[in-house]
């Protein structure tokens, strides 16, 4: 939209995981994966790329997460994030 061209991108991807319990502990992790491909469409061309997402979800107590994640791929689409999860 407006004078430079416009991309419009479909990310699709499948999460795979499995949960953790860590013996005589309230503490459990969830590592995971989430290959992604990426189909780009704009400038009268189109293109297809692959990103893989990783990350952990840890359970500290039933009401707090602690979860990390990083994207690798292009260098468009790379990040990490950090988040706190409270369940009242």
């Amino acid at each position: 939209f407006g004078d430079g061209g416009t991309l419009f991108t479909v990310p699709v991807g499948l999460t795979i995981g499995r949960r953790v319990l860590l013996e005589g502990s309230n503490t459990s992790f969830v590592p995971y994966v989430m290959p992604t491909m990426v189909p780009t469409f704009g400038h009268g061309n189109s293109n297809v790329d692959f990103d893989l997402g990783v990350g952990v979800d840890v359970r500290l107590s039933r009401s707090l997460d602690v979860r990390v994640s990083g994207a690798l791929g292009s260098a468009a689409r790379r990040g990490i994030g950090v988040g706190l999860a409270y369940v009242n």
